[in-house]
């Protein structure tokens, strides 16, 4: 009854054939049914190792799912992942992450993650008890202990399923960042501090969820793994600030609750082991805080961040909206910076984002910038001013 299968038995047909025939009849169709499912699984796994040397050859944060195998082998593997979609149904793939073997849990958890890539997918699976059973992933004890690559994956799914906002709040009341803050402290594969920071990053710059967030710890653990020296973890790192600093409370949150200091070392240009994505969304999140006159002080008393809207202000590439922000933030500052910041020129603490138009917004960034449909952005400052739902 793993995956599912139904067992239920008909009183007429008992009485005219027999509880031991009727029950003989249904052990065999759900055997039947297993059987599918493990060779599905067993073909899904079979393509896997066809890919080049990787660990995780599908990335539950990227748009493509299969953006390590070649265009043909990729398609077929995205068929192989629908075919277990349409044999099994959504539901026994949801069983099979709870099954006894870790193997076929794996497994389970990639094929979750890859359809939840697809937005026609997130709210079916969480309907279907699909976000439970990846929080089960990481709650795992004895027999039913995971391994860091299964729980990668699963926190790969759950960035996908934050790409939906309808399901953040349930995301984050069923205690998924607090999970996934104990998996980052015991993980040691920079790609798990990735999976970790992308899911977090997309629950990021929601008004509605941000105080739910907070108190989950999701800017501390944003805080904490921007102390990683892998380029791809501080990427979405600066992402996730990026995103955070959309929220009214988030601003002033990032300004007294100890992220501004990472955020300043990150937006700036010589940091060793910043990458052009990771800065530029740094340097996108300073020049909100600084644009929020709650946040003068903060900002005027935080050692390099002046210095690094001024050089925005002067040198800023690919592009000048990002000029013009660094512009207005530095404006703000100095208005500001001798009467306590009491002056509120955009509304800090009322929830507002720039998404409604508020003043002094960076005009080409008005949408949060999330990664799961989308592929992740490694480079290129250009690339992220823009705020795409990328990373």
């Amino acid at each position: 009854g793993e995956v599912g299968v139904g067992w239920q038995i008909d009183t007429q047909e008992v009485a005219a054939r027999g509880v031991r025939e009727a029950m003989a009849e249904r052990m065999s169709l759900a055997s039947t049914r297993i059987a599918q499912s493990r060779a599905a699984v067993a073909s899904l796994s079979t393509l896997e190792r066809g890919g080049e040397g990787r660990e995780d050859p599908m990335d539950p944060i990227s748009n493509t799912p299969t953006p390590y195998l070649g265009a043909t082998a990729a398609g077929f593997k995205r068929d192989a992942v629908q075919k277990l979609f349409h044999q099994v149904g959504l539901r026994a793939i949801v069983g099979m992450v709870r099954y006894d073997d870790e193997d076929v849990r794996l497994h389970a958890v990639k094929v979750i993650a890859n359809l939840a890539a697809d937005t026609h997918n997130q709210g079916r699976i969480v309907e279907e008890e699909g976000l439970a059973a990846l929080l089960d992933i990481f709650r795992g004890k004895g027999s039913k202990s995971n391994g860091e690559a299964t729980c990668r994956i699963a926190a790969g799914a759950l960035a996908n399923l934050a790409m939906r906002e309808a399901n953040q709040s349930d995301i984050l009341d069923s205690g998924a960042v607090e999970l996934l803050t104990l998996f980052a402290h015991h993980a040691a594969e920079p790609q798990s501090h990735r999976m970790v920071a992308g899911a977090v990053a997309n629950l990021c710059g929601n008004n509605e969820v941000e105080v739910k967030l907070h108190a989950a710890g999701g800017l501390e653990l944003l805080t904490a793994l921007s102390e990683s020296d892998s380029a791809e973890v501080l990427t979405q790192v600066g992402r996730g600030f990026a995103n955070y600093s959309r929220c009214g409370r988030g601003r002033r949150r990032m300004a007294l609750d100890g992220a501004l200091p990472r955020v300043v070392a990150l937006a700036t240009q010589d940091f060793p082991g910043v990458n052009s994505a990771a800065r530029r969304h740094a340097q996108v999140a300073l020049c909100e805080i600084a644009m929020d006159a709650n946040n003068v002080r903060a900002i005027a008393e935080q050692p390099g961040a002046i210095d690094v809207l001024a050089h925005l202000a002067e040198h800023a590439a690919g592009g000048s909206s990002l000029r013009r922000a660094a512009g207005k933030a530095i404006g703000v500052v100095m208005q500001h910076v001798g009467g306590g910041g009491d002056g509120d020129s955009r509304k800090s603490e009322g929830g507002r984002s720039n998404r409604d138009g508020g003043s002094g917004g960076l005009s080409l960034d008005d949408s949060r910038q999330r990664s799961g449909t989308q592929p992740i952005s490694g480079g290129g400052g250009g690339s992220s001013e823009a705020r795409r739902d990328s990373g």
